[in-house]
């Protein structure tokens, strides 16, 4: 989980990170909500 400057703007873009060794993590940005904003299962 991270902040993005215009991150509400850039949703599905994926960004590089550096790591160990040289190499290198990919992320998407993503919706921060984890809930079911539907509905849609709450009666299941």
């Amino acid at each position: 989980m991270g902040l993005v400057k215009h991150g509400p703007a850039r949703m599905g873009e994926v960004l590089d990170f550096p790591g160990d060794k040289g190499a290198v993590h990919k992320a998407r940005i993503v919706d921060p909500v984890f809930y079911d904003k539907e509905g849609k299962k709450q009666n299941v």
